[in-house]
């Protein structure tokens, strides 16, 4: 971007009732917006900036030590982190949640009465290992199920059309 300056136009054509008429234009302008060549430069303003601002430096990140350097750029992780927490009040009821069925057997957290426990993933593989063998496995009854038509209902359009 070019530097700018203010004119003003000395041509009677472009004269007001005010006086004459000012307008901001590059520093080589030679003629105004009108066409006219009769130009005067105002010195009214110094225009020192003819680029763009520096971008701010986050000088914590030029740092030569390595824990600074992470601190800076994982802090806004950190912070974000914190606006989005729930508030202590929920993560208060969630704890008395717990404390409620900690150490009960899980059918009883499920409202299913009985003990149960977590089953490992090896556990699981086991199990259905022992169902395919008996003929329990699900697959068949899936494939018939996908085997037979979908009931479709047809219904009577409500605007009587």
């Amino acid at each position: 971007m070019t530097p700018r300056a203010d004119f003003t136009c000395l041509s009677k054509h472009c004269a007001t009732d005010e006086g004459a008429t000012v307008y901001e234009l590059p520093v080589d302008a030679s003629h105004c917006p009108r066409g006219h060549k009769r130009l005067r430069r105002l010195f009214n303003q110094v225009n020192v900036l003819t680029r763009p601002a520096a971008p701010d430096i986050d000088y914590r990140l030029t740092s030569n030590s390595h824990l600074a350097r992470s601190n800076a750029l994982l802090q806004d992780g950190f912070d974000h982190a914190a606006a989005i927490a729930p508030p202590p009040d929920m993560m208060r009821a969630q704890d008395a949640m717990m404390q409620q069925y900690q150490g009960q057997p899980i059918g009883t957290m499920l409202g299913r009465p009985g003990t149960g426990a977590p089953m490992l993933p090896l556990e699981i593989q086991r199990e259905i290992a022992k169902d395919r063998g008996r003929g329990l496995s699900p697959l068949p009854a899936l494939r018939a199920m996908n085997r037979e038509p979908i009931p479709t209902i047809a219904h009577r359009d409500p605007r009587g059309e």
